[in-house]
């Protein structure tokens, strides 16, 4: 329950976290709301690529430390969107790939590894278009093998669908789109998930909730999923998203949690600053909160 609660202060927060700035920013550019732009076939594409490339160096520092390090993270964040009349399709891609090379180990480590694609295909109820019902699905996993670096051999804890999970929902989503933000929620007390554990060095153990010679463990649950993106000004932006379910069939009050934050400022047309928060919970994988943060400038391309 704490970490429920934990997560959804922070979701809260990372909106509000430059309230002073959003009210600023919305005075300038004046607060006219419109529905959000889309071209005569009625699509929408928003997103935006980053790549953060970090590096230091040292010769006989009386400090210590690393005498070269390099580190990069790119970062592919994309919504597709599309009207036609009371039907509305949505599709969100998120990926992440991050490594680190020190003179220390003298290769390059994994930091970060994120494949997150979700697609929703809905009909509005009434004429306003806020409330709609439809299919949710979702496909989350990495792409690499993970290995726990502090232990002998470097052993693998995770890869490809190991753990993977695919979900498929119907439910009700309320959505409010103008021209600074678009935000979305989805909720329903039905959902089927997948939990997958197909790589064969994993086969013979349980891990990630899949017992052992098993290589899938099918949930029912509850599942509630949030899109939160809000274009403060031309140079700075939030985007934000948070997924929780419930699991019908074992331990329902761990709830599982994946929270994701990207706050950008454009520095010129091609640079930008990032801060990036990830916060995952799933007692299955892990019985305590992982937390990841990266913050970084490089390039930023729009999509």
């Amino acid at each position: 329950m704490k970490t429920l609660l934990l997560s959804f202060f922070t979701f809260l927060m990372t909106g509000s976290l430059f309230s002073q700035v959003v009210v600023s920013e919305l005075k300038r550019v004046g607060a006219r709301k419109s529905i959000m732009h889309r071209d005569s076939s009625g699509w929408k594409r928003t997103g935006m690529f980053i790549l953060n490339v970090n590096q230091s160096a040292q010769s006989d520092w009386s400090g210590g430390g690393e005498n070269f390090m390099i580190g990069i993270n790119a970062i592919l964040n994309k919504a597709i969107h599309n009207r036609s009349g009371k039907y509305t399709f949505d599709s969100y891609f998120d990926l992440e790939l991050g490594v680190v090379e020190a003179a220390s180990f003298n290769e390059f480590r994994k930091t970060s590894d994120r494949i997150d694609i979700t697609f929703e295909a809905e009909h509005s109820i009434g004429n306003k278009g806020h409330f709609n019902y439809g299919i949710l699905g979702n496909l989350n996993t990495q792409l690499f093998a993970g290995l726990n670096y502090s232990k002998v051999g470097y052993p693998k804890t995770s890869s490809f669908f190991s753990p993977g999970k695919i979900l498929l929902s119907v439910g009700i989503d309320y959505k409010d789109i103008n021209t600074f933000h678009y935000f979305s929620i989805f909720a329903t007390p039905l959902t089927f998930r997948w939990i997958t554990k197909i790589d064969d060095d994993f086969y013979n153990s349980k891990k990630f909730g899949v017992d052992s010679s098993r290589k899938v463990y099918k949930e029912v649950g509850a599942y509630i999923s949030a899109h939160y993106n809000y274009k403060i000004s031309k140079t700075f932006g939030i985007i934000s998203r948070i997924d929780l379910f419930s699991n019908y069939k074992r331990n329902t009050q761990n709830i599982d949690l994946l929270l994701n934050n990207v706050i950008s400022f454009a520095i010129s047309k091609y640079f930008t600053a990032s801060i990036i928060i990830d916060i995952v919970y799933d007692d299955d994988v892990k019985k305590r909160m992982q937390v990841q943060q990266i913050t970084g400038m490089g390039l930023r391309l729009r999509l």
